[in-house]
């Protein structure tokens, strides 16, 4: 009799660890995507970035791995792959590049200033975690860029993403 209570409880107890642990959000799906926020350039400009929107799709890789793929509404696309544990969402870091523009100005030959816009691009390392709200992630991105062309480089921690599944 005790080896056939030994035989019960021990695949009961089982069962119960499996069922009471924190499930994985379904987050599998495609989202529409915003971002907005700023960096800081060469530790001193402050430039807003430019509203990206696009696509992401959520693909279910193994237990608690997801692949990201992110297509923007201007063509590019990127991709990393996220762990989840509850519903916090942590982004492996990812390269893309990141376009800004912002006004300076300048004085023409007689002296009279100029206003200009300038626009430059920047290979940047990308890193994020995030929050599930039932249908909705927020990410927060963190920036580090280099500018091609030049010196210049950036750094941004103020970077909010919003996903709403379709």
């Amino acid at each position: 009799m005790k080896k056939l209570l030994h035989f019960l409880v021990l695949p009961l107890t089982m069962i119960c660890l499996s069922a009471c642990e924190s499930p994985i959000p379904d987050i599998v799906g495609e989202y529409d995507f915003k971002v907005s926020g700023y960096v800081t350039q060469n530790d001193a400009q402050v430039v807003v970035l430019p509203n990206e929107a696009g696509e992401l799709q959520v693909i279910h890789l193994t237990d608690n791995t997801f692949l990201l793929t992110f297509n923007t509404t201007d063509g590019c696309a990127y991709t990393t792959e996220a762990t989840v544990e509850g519903n916090q969402l942590e982004l492996n870091p990812f390269e893309r590049v990141i376009t800004i523009s912002y006004k300076t100005q300048v004085s023409n030959i007689l002296g009279i200033p100029i206003e200009t816009i300038q626009t430059e691009q920047y290979n940047t390392e990308v890193y994020a975690s995030g929050t599930i709200y039932g249908e909705t992630i927020h990410i927060n991105l963190q920036y580090s860029g280099k500018e091609f062309i030049g010196s210049k480089q950036i750094i941004g921690d103020n970077i909010l993403m919003v996903a709403n599944k379709k």
